[in-house]
């Protein structure tokens, strides 16, 4: 047998996949740099301390506005290759658009680069408050940042295109070895070569440039065509609109997730928004092991079933993925609620940085479910080549997030600023989603809402909630009301899934729920033929 690297991606790639298929491959990555994060956040912790925590995510905010001068092209690039899937006889067409947009991505990744390192210094010196650091740290800091931003946006290109030919084997098999490099590296860097934050950056940038550069050579590997594709300003100027409105959506949503972090830079001491940036990095890292498979996998779905006008598929899939969306962030999200600190103190064990984080990680969780429940739809509206909502709906809520959090912030610390972004996020998923539904797939508003949503979440949230109230009376032991509480987060996703038809009919139809339910069926005849018998 040959086992060749050619041989192994050329097996990878050719892997075919659906959604089940599809999202467990995401999963899979998801899940496992959640585990390393949890394992290795300790060793950060002791070395980095909360100003370290500070320092990255401060500028991780500030930068972040800059994965916007991608100009649209990685949402462009993985429409047009999940079309292609759909039209195969626009392959090269679709080659001359990818190529024509890996130019406008080289063009912003250097405009970014050059515009974050010139703000760095000003950013260290006068806008920053250390307790600790010396200024010139945090400014090596900042430049280091901004080169690890410049590789970035050119992998959020090639994945995209990637996970556009449903690729998700192929990517994500690399995604998980670079992880592994990726931790057990920084730790290796911070106990045996210096524990400065300096060091732990540098070895971020290192591994952002491999990954890259290995997402280039397969995304042109398995398209077929660096040497075929050319830059055509024609194809080009037909997309515009569509990459234009996307660059600006994207612009205007990085500055809604990031409004509240620059906000509380400059009302917080560095030390309370190091806790809040911990509670925050912490429940987006959890978040996307739930959120990020499906966000990766639906839009090249839906952009498919678009292109090839199936529009029965397009509903059944949507409904099914936002109920299994709904009822796994739900049930995780009160866990994460209800047990925020006892989690906290077997993880760190700090009690202190447990204490200061609890109550934050508690109201951001719970934030976070209402921001989960609106990917879908978002998605949908894409698929659709809809952008003009989402540029009103970030406009408005990039005054209503600073506002809301300003002012709890002003009153209530970090945590009044947790309560006015958890506002906002549910006002905003009620009001967005009715509008796509006045345009996009009518008539399924209120599906949407009560079955889709309202019911895995009230599940999860009577469920679990009654799970806390009882355990406070029997048990003491904080590992012991932790597993306790996993039992009924678990409990309260499967009596969603008996619940919801659309899921339940999909899991019971797959390729695994089908053979669990030929193994149960088998072994009930099996038993009834032993009884016979006797």
């Amino acid at each position: 047998m040959n086992l060749s690297l050619t041989n192994l991606i050329k097996r990878l790639a050719s892997i075919e996949v659906g959604l089940g298929k599809a999202f467990i491959a995401n999963f899979s990555f998801s899940f496992l740099n959640v585990l390393l994060s949890i394992a290795f956040t300790r060793i950060y912790v002791q070395y980095l301390g909360a100003e370290g925590y500070g320092i990255i995510g401060f500028y991780n905010s500030l930068s972040a506005f800059f994965y916007s001068f991608d100009f649209g092209a990685s949402a462009t690039v993985n429409r047009e290759m999940a079309r292609t899937l759909a039209q195969p006889e626009k392959l090269q067409q679709a080659r001359n658009i990818a190529r024509s947009l890996e130019f406008l991505v080289l063009i912003g990744a250097f405009l970014a680069l050059v515009i974050l390192s010139l703000i760095s210094f000003p950013a260290a010196y006068y806008w920053i408050t250390p307790k600790s650091l010396a200024h010139y740290e945090i400014f090596e800091c900042f430049l280091l940042i901004s080169f690890t931003m410049f590789f970035n946006i050119f992998f959020s290109f090639y994945q995209s295109g990637l996970m556009g030919m449903e690729k998700h084997v192929l990517i994500n098999s690399w995604m998980c070895f670079v992880a592994v490099i990726r931790y057990f590296g920084s730790a290796a860097v911070l106990i045996f070569i210096s524990s400065r934050i300096q060091a732990f950056l540098l070895w971020q940038l290192v591994v952002i440039s491999l990954k890259t550069s290995v997402l280039f050579f397969l995304f042109w590997k398995t398209v077929s065509g660096f040497y075929l594709a050319k830059i055509d300003l024609k194809l080009l100027k037909s997309i515009l609109r569509f990459t234009a409105g996307i660059s600006v959506v994207g612009l205007l949503w990085l500055f809604v997730v990031q409004t509240d972090k620059i906000v509380l830079s400059k009302i917080l001491d560095l030390e309370k928004f190091g806790y809040y940036s911990f509670s925050a990095g912490a429940i987006v890292l959890i978040f996307g092991i739930l959120v990020t498979p499906l966000y990766n996998l639906t839009y090249p779905l839906f952009s498919k079933l678009v292109a090839s006008e199936q529009m029965s598929a397009l509903k059944t899939n949507y409904h099914t993925s936002c109920q299994f969306l709904a009822t796994i962030a739900g049930p995780v999200g009160f866990f994460l609620a209800f047990y925020s600190k006892e989690i906290l103190q077997i993880w760190l064990k700090n009690e202190s940085f447990a204490s200061n984080t609890a109550s934050i990680l508690s109201l951001l969780s719970i934030c976070w479910i209402g921001f989960s429940v609106k990917v879908i739809p978002y998605r949908l509206r894409l698929a659709h080549g809809w952008v003009r909502l989402d540029f009103y709906e970030n406009l408005i809520a990039i005054f209503s997030i600073g506002t809301l959090v300003a002012l709890g912030a002003i009153f209530h610390d970090a945590v009044g600023a947790a309560i006015g972004l958890s506002i906002f996020a549910y006002t905003s998923a009620i009001v967005t989603v009715y509008l796509t539904h006045r345009k996009v797939l009518k008539g399924e508003y209120k599906k949407w809402l009560f079955v889709d949503n309202f019911l895995p979440l009230s599940v999860a949230l009577l469920v679990t909630g009654l799970g806390r109230y009882t355990i406070e009376f029997f048990l003491s032991t904080d590992w012991l009301k932790i597993l306790v509480g996993l039992f009924f987060a678990g409990l309260s996703m499967v009596v969603s899934i008996l619940f919801l038809k659309d899921l339940r009919e999909y899991i019971f139809n797959s390729s695994l729920g089908s053979r669990i339910l030929s193994v149960f069926y088998r072994k009930i005849t099996e038993e009834r033929i032993e009884t016979d018998k006797s």
